[in-house]
């Protein structure tokens, strides 16, 4: 019987220590490669260099993307003696670079330095500053431009991105059409002012739309190199600040708009709901937008829903209000100081949501960006 409870005493404590989970500790360690940075050589090669360290061989990648998963695809594997490495990437091409410095020790272990960086050959494609379309200044006369220039890319804390332009060249084409034509080849220092490229141009017609393309170029002796082109920019020589012909008419509590658009304003979007519609008579009144009309003839209530109203050149709508009195609207839009104005927001349709806001007072309506 003892050597029975021995025995069955002995297999429950060989179960129960088997059962435990082994954690075993992983072989590589990781470090930071210090001191990792590329400099472009020509259109087609770049310098990659690093602070050297005790390791057996460098190991360069290309980083990219599939989808959300990250892919390696291998360049190139140097000495552990050696500090710096020249790809060759192709023409005008832009890179993340992953370079992986390996030491192997005792026992299978071994220890990585690695760090990331882009990698650009040739000349950079301009980039547009998109969130500034709406505050580029246009007028019927002018159109002024800007985008990131060679040494402020897309991911500018990576410093400077390409072989250092000449210039850059403007390519424009009126809306509808189908070739670009070069408007201008604008020198580096006459366009490149605080980190950005700014250019005027002055040949547009009133009330035309344009798509813009630019590209940098380089001189070489005899030889000139472009980069890629950018992607499109579409403005429009129309008014920076809109003008429109406003005839007002009272009957009895309410209030009817008529909004003419100047021809050189271009094509407009007006989001109209009964928050936006106001005015005011005195200051325990104001007026508030109740219903709309494209023609004067059908109306359509404005209500707590949000309508788009497209607004061609040199033609309107109409807006009905009715006159409220204590309204919490008027409360609101007074705390802002919106006394005596109605408020409109407006869209110009060829831009991405740059917001016009009308003022109208006294028969008069003028919007700003």
């Amino acid at each position: 019987m003892k050597t029975l409870r021995v025995f069955i005493a002995a297999a429950l404590i060989v179960c129960l220590t088997s059962a435990a989970p082994v954690f075993a500790k992983s072989k590589t360690t990781y470090k930071n490669l210090k001191g990792l940075k590329s400099k472009t050589l020509s259109m087609t090669t770049v310098k990659i260099s690093w602070k050297k360290q005790r390791v057996d061989k460098y190991v360069i990648y290309k980083r990219y993307w599939k989808g959300e998963k990250e892919k390696l695809k291998k360049l190139k594997t140097v000495s552990g003696k050696k500090k710096s490495a020249v790809l060759k990437l192709g023409k005008n091409k832009q890179i993340e670079v992953l370079v992986k410095g390996v030491k192997k020790k005792k026992h299978g272990k071994k220890v990585v330095y690695e760090d990331t960086t882009y990698a650009c050959s040739g000349l950079s494609k301009p980039e547009w500053y998109d969130y500034e379309f709406g505050d580029y200044y246009h007028s019927p006369t002018e159109i002024n431009i800007s985008f990131e220039p060679w040494d402020a890319p897309y991911d500018a804390w990576y410093g400077e991105c390409g072989l250092k332009p000449t210039g850059y060249e403007v390519y424009r084409k009126e809306v509808g059409a189908k070739k670009y034509t070069l408007v201008k080849r604008v020198n580096l220092k006459k366009a490149h002012i605080k980190n950005a490229f700014w250019w005027k141009d002055t040949s547009v017609k009133p009330g035309q739309y344009y798509y813009y393309k630019v590209r940098s170029y380089r001189k070489s002796g005899k030889k000139v190199y472009r980069s890629k082109m950018s992607q499109p920019c579409c403005m429009g020589a129309t008014y920076y600040e809109g003008q429109f012909k406003v005839l007002s008419e009272m009957d009895g509590s309410t209030m009817t708009l008529q909004l003419i658009s100047d021809p050189l304003n271009g094509d407009l979007c007006a989001d109209l709901d009964e928050e936006r519609g106001f005015a005011t008579e005195r200051q325990d009144m104001c007026y508030v937008a109740e219903s709309y009309s494209l023609d004067g003839i059908k109306w359509y209530p404005i209500g707590n829903r949000t309508h788009s109203v497209w607004v061609e050149p040199g033609k309107g709508f109409w807006i009905r209000l009715e006159k409220k009195q204590d309204s919490e609207q008027y409360q609101r839009y007074r705390e802002m100081r919106w006394v005596n104005s109605f408020t409109l927001n407006c869209e110009y349709s060829g831009y991405f949501d740059a917001v016009l806001s009308i003022y109208v007072d006294e028969g008069r309506a003028i919007s700003s960006v």
